[in-house]
């Protein structure tokens, strides 16, 4: 049996992209069933958290906003205001767009390569294939203008654009500049 694939890395990346689904998944559930989430919805809290682990607070930081794009349902408020607290406004606001970024375009990456299969599992499958089905017939300026205003899912909304014929390159532009706005 030497059976020839086409492209090894599509299946590395595939497979990459299944167990990162899947830890994210559990850690959501753990995340939740043990109040953590919670736990960091308060300002305080974070700032603690991030004042505690001394020299690493500046990557901890950045690690609870990319966390927070991808699996922690806490309001952006709360890390930018405790990283502005504990840092200073400029330094949260460079952190915390790096991270946002950094998040978004793996949210849109999952949703490339681990399709409506993934989305279904971690989202609310009406809300989803609404957001995808909207991505998709109008495409660009819908896109654009969910990522400007606050009450759009933009984790979802990364997902869905993933399941679309949006290119990567729109995507990042329209991430970078929106979310910064933002």
């Amino acid at each position: 049996f030497t059976e020839k694939r086409e492209n090894p890395s599509v299946y590395k990346i595939a497979l990459l992209s299944f167990v990162l689904s899947i830890i994210c998944s559990f850690s959501y559930h753990f995340l939740t069933k043990y109040k953590i989430i919670e736990y960091f919805e308060n300002i305080e809290n974070v700032k603690n958290i991030i004042q505690g682990t001394g020299v690493w607070g500046i990557l901890v930081f950045f690690l609870i906003t990319l966390l927070q794009v991808i699996i922690l349902p806490i309001p952006t408020a709360v890390t930018v205001v405790a990283g502005s607290v504990i840092y200073n406004s400029h330094v949260s606001f460079i952190v915390s767009s790096l991270a946002t970024f950094l998040g978004s375009v793996l949210v849109f990456l999952l949703g490339r390569i681990c399709g409506k299969r993934l989305m279904r599992w971690l989202f609310d499958e009406q809300k989803a294939k609404k957001y995808a089905k909207t991505l998709g017939k109008k495409g660009k300026a819908p896109f654009i203008l969910m990522m400007l205003l606050p009450f759009f899912p933009d984790d979802l909304i990364c997902f869905a654009a993933g399941l679309t014929d949006m290119t990567f390159k729109f995507f990042a532009i329209s991430v970078a500049v929106a979310r910064t706005l933002y």
